[in-house]
């Protein structure tokens, strides 16, 4: 799960990336997700299709509407990849976001290029997060002050099997002038 805002100044800022490893209960990772939304005073969620049915009627018994994506992994960071370089969006300082990011492979076809990760590697924080940048950066998003207010909140909550930001805005690696060497790792550019 991933959530971002657009700033003043046109930039998509992270503000959140989480992610739940097995064991789990996906009812219980959906409550759980559902009460982060509720802190950031969001009302949907957009996400892939993979068992649609079932988390569709998860997230709306928390009260979430639940949004199919239009986009799919690839093009999804396709639509980054300009956003990256040309440093509109601010990543937050999370190895394992960033691991996944530079893990990204560009294979070039004949009809259009997909981007995707390695066979066997991981990339639920990298799509969660160009979800919310592209998102963000095409203003589909809170308002700065409403994310503030989330993230202290979020802060300040005991703990719950979540992986844990590592820093917020200006302790996080800004992806403007570092953005170019980044995306070069992460979209084989």
């Amino acid at each position: 799960m991933a959530i971002a805002h657009a700033t003043d100044d046109g930039r998509a800022m992270l503000d959140l990336v989480r992610s739940w490893y097995p064991p789990f209960s996906p009812a219980t990772v959906i409550a759980e997700a559902s009460d982060i939304l509720k802190t950031y005073r969001l009302g949907s969620v957009t996400g892939d299709r993979y068992a649609a049915g079932f988390v569709l009627a998860a997230f709306s018994q928390e009260g979430i509407e639940y949004v199919e994506s239009e986009k799919d992994r690839s093009a999804l960071f396709l639509e980054l990849l300009p956003l990256v370089n040309s440093g509109r969006v601010r990543l937050l300082d999370d190895a394992e976001l960033l691991r996944e990011l530079r893990g990204l492979e560009r294979t070039t076809r004949a009809t259009r290029d997909k981007v995707d990760h390695r066979p066997g590697a991981h990339g639920d924080r990298a799509v969660a997060t160009a979800q919310a940048l592209v998102a963000a950066a095409g203003g589909a998003v809170g308002s700065p002050t409403v994310a503030r207010e989330a993230i202290q909140a979020t802060l300040n909550a005991p703990a719950t099997g979540l992986n844990s930001e590592a820093h917020f805005y200006g302790n996080g690696p800004s992806v403007g002038r570092g953005g170019t060497a980044l995306s070069r790792a992460a979209f084989g550019s």
